[in-house]
């Protein structure tokens, strides 16, 4: 065998090879198009750490791979009808990019810039302690469906009758069979009008008026009176610190966008505008 037909046989092997390489790599084929290891990865990549680990088995991940090949099945569907060349679908296309490249400019600007120190966050709640207190009460309710109820056992609350019994034999609340008990009641746990029925009331054993919300009628009964308790640094430290990271990022963005102004003239056709 000559040396030109060794080098032939050599580059013939080469082609076989890799294409042999290329097409294990390919996963599923439809139509003429391939779903190869590299899109695979990187669809898998993109998923949140609990899926990903989810795509153990040989049926979880074919259930996944399908997916891709669906999605890839309707987007070559939507291209067959030519949906790329509607005005709209245009419209939303290069809106996206531009918000895409936007995101990925003031992602890359930001990157250490706005890092909020431990020292800034316990600095900030040292000096906004009256943030982090919490008024707390004890409380117990009556709640029926209907006005005409309230209205009844309203009337017999003020005949004297027992507030827990009338609880235990009226009340559709979660709390009826303790009385109407709820225990200890914090600013922000229940919802707005129930809580400012509530917090208006000063003295134990005083009762609200009947209180009208989307879960009925109540009857709310002060049973303790408020104590401040103060949240500690360690339970307050990660809304701290983003806010801090918010309000750094919002200072950043404002900063970056001035300095970018000052290097432009804008023009603004007033006139034009007025007939928009």
């Amino acid at each position: 065998m000559n040396r030109r037909t060794t080098t032939f046989f050599f580059i013939l092997f080469l082609v076989l090879y890799f294409s042999g390489c290329s097409d294990d790599k390919v996963l599923a084929r439809f139509d003429g198009h391939t779903i190869t290891v590299e899109e695979y990865l990187s669809e898998k990549d993109n998923l949140p750490e609990a899926q990903r680990n989810s795509l153990r088995t040989i049926e979880n991940k074919k259930e996944f791979l399908n997916k891709i090949v669906v999605r890839e099945m309707l987007l070559q569907e939507a291209l067959r009808l030519g949906l790329q060349n509607n005005e709209t679908i245009r419209y939303k296309i290069e809106n996206y990019r531009r918000n895409l490249l936007i995101n990925e400019l003031l992602n890359r600007q930001v990157e250490g810039e706005t890092v909020v120190t431990d020292k800034e966050v316990r600095a900030y709640y040292e000096t906004n302690k009256n943030q982090f207190m919490t008024e707390t009460v004890e409380a117990s309710y009556i709640v029926v469906r209907t006005r005409e109820d309230a209205e009844m056992i309203m009337a017999l609350l003020k005949r004297g009758e027992s507030f827990s019994e009338l609880a235990k034999k009226f009340s559709i609340g979660p709390g009826a069979e303790s009385g109407g008990s709820i225990g200890e009641i914090t600013r922000g746990q229940m919802i707005p009008e129930f809580e400012d029925a509530l917090f208006a009331l000063k003295i134990p054993g005083e009762m609200s008026p009947i209180i009208e919300t989307d879960f009925g009628y109540h009857i709310i009964r002060l049973d303790k009176t408020s104590a401040v308790k103060t949240i500690p640094f360690d339970e307050a430290s990660k809304k701290i610190r983003e806010f801090l990271t918010d309000q750094k990022e919002k200072e950043f963005f404002e900063h970056f966008v001035d300095k970018l102004e000052k290097g432009i003239t804008i023009e603004i056709n007033d006139d034009l505008l007025k007939e928009l």
